[in-house]
């Protein structure tokens, strides 16, 4: 009688267990039926960042200094750079992947952002940077920057 017993409430625990998973399945049964398949947050937050990074060009660069007066332009450089890699034209500032994470909380979001690096920046960086961005619109310099940028910031020669 206590075996019978003991299977009947085992059973009944199944049973419970089953019935639960089958109604907490369902809807997601209904949506994979329908075609709908669904995203994981984190692949979500991982699409947006990558969509809100734009690459421009030397041209567009220099457009954007000479007219948008809220534009923020970081260059990133590397922990273990040479002491020339950290001299910067005027109105640039020099961080660290770690400290342009702890600066971006602080910059008002109506600015736009600029960011490039000395050499390019690459694939695996750009991907780093959009993490730390949050879903932040920033702007990639794309190409070698050396030239290109501190030129923009010379100042112009009046001498001439």
């Amino acid at each position: 009688m206590e075996i019978a017993s003991g299977f009947v409430i085992v059973f009944a625990a199944c049973a419970t267990l089953l019935l639960d998973r089958a109604i907490a399945i369902r809807p997601r049964w209904a949506v994979a039926r329908r075609g709908i398949h669904l995203v994981p947050p984190p692949a979500v937050q991982r699409n947006v960042a990558r969509q809100r990074i734009q690459w421009i060009d030397a041209l567009e660069f220099a457009h954007l200094i000479r007219t948008d007066p809220d534009l923020v332009i970081f260059r990133l450089i590397d922990d273990r750079a040479p002491e020339g890699e950290h001299a910067k034209p005027p109105g640039v500032v020099a961080l660290t992947m770690e400290q342009l994470a702890n600066t971006i909380p602080w910059i008002p979001s109506g600015s736009r952002i600029v960011i490039y690096r000395l050499g390019g920046i690459s694939a695996s960086q750009a991907a780093k940077v959009a993490t730390v961005l949050r879903g932040r619109e920033a702007l990639f310099f794309s190409g070698d920057t050396h030239h290109e940028v501190e030129a923009e910031f010379s100042e112009p020669d009046f001498a001439a």
